[in-house]
């Protein structure tokens, strides 16, 4: 039987009751994440600690290049309709900020190879949805950060660069990014709905079993029989090539042959 709660296990009926509140919401999610990762547990500690250490490496990697795509892109575009004082320096800084986040985009790159080809929509779609997420958490990170600069370091050169309002512009368009794609996984729920077997990094998939095909015979998902022993202890004769057929012989009052 499938472990409870993997990708194996039988889906909760349409009419079971949904436990209301922040409490149900929470335990329905850490389930979603126990059945998504029930493979990962069971592996060997090499593994997994490949295997965690790749998905994270990918989320830091595709962060980063949404925040280096708001720094070197977006934000410059921005702050250039502003007629302001010191714009030129904040569009600056601004540009080498979208530096030093692409460096570890394109750094990265030999250590998030994957095979993209066999995604699902739906699953690329999450994925998308999971790293704009990111991203947000990390421009709000360096609002933060900006703000802390102002009121404890205000003279250094960080606190220069890191200017309070290029960070809360970039915040603000890392999340309408993360909400444009929320709002397309609401707008076709169906559409966009995780498959019990779904995986938005494929990187699980090699380990599962394939499923079934919808209308395939039985014996044609299932491996041939093996031949049995003798009962008298004797090897099962291998199957040969197959014998030829006997030529057809013509009956007697056949006519014969034409010349």
């Amino acid at each position: 039987e499938p472990p409870a709660g993997g990708p194996g296990a039988p889906a909760p009926a349409a009419g079971a009751p949904r436990e209301p509140g922040l409490l149900g919401w929470w335990r329905r999610r850490v389930a979603r994440t126990q059945a998504r990762w029930e493979d990962v547990l069971h592996a060997s500690p090499v593994a997994r600690t490949r295997l965690i250490a790749k998905v994270v490496t990918i989320h830091v990697r595709y962060a980063c290049g949404y925040l280096a795509a708001g720094y070197l892109v977006s934000a410059p575009i921005q702050l250039a309709f502003r007629r302001e004082e010191q714009a030129l320096s904040a569009i600056g800084h601004s540009l080498v900020l979208g530096l030093l986040f692409a460096l570890p985009f394109v750094l990265l790159i030999p250590l998030t190879k994957i095979d993209w080809a066999r995604m699902r929509l739906p699953e690329f779609k999450n994925l998308e949805l999971n790293l704009t997420w990111w991203a947000t958490v990390g421009a709000g990170a360096m609002l933060a950060l900006a703000w802390g600069l102002q009121v404890f370091d205000r003279d250094s050169a960080w606190a220069r660069l890191v200017e309070p309002r290029v960070a809360w512009l970039n915040l603000v368009l890392m999340f309408l990014a993360w909400a444009r794609v929320k709002f397309d996984t609401f707008l076709f729920r169906d559409f966009y709905a995780l498959a019990p077997d779904d995986d938005t990094l494929v990187l699980l998939r090699s380990t599962r079993a394939p499923r079934p095909v919808a209308g395939a015979p039985a014996d044609a998902q299932t491996e041939p029989a093996k031949a049995e022993p003798a009962q008298d202890g004797t090897a099962p004769a291998e199957a040969g090539p197959p014998e030829p057929a006997p030529p057809a012989v013509p009956p007697a009052d056949a006519p014969p042959p034409p010349p």
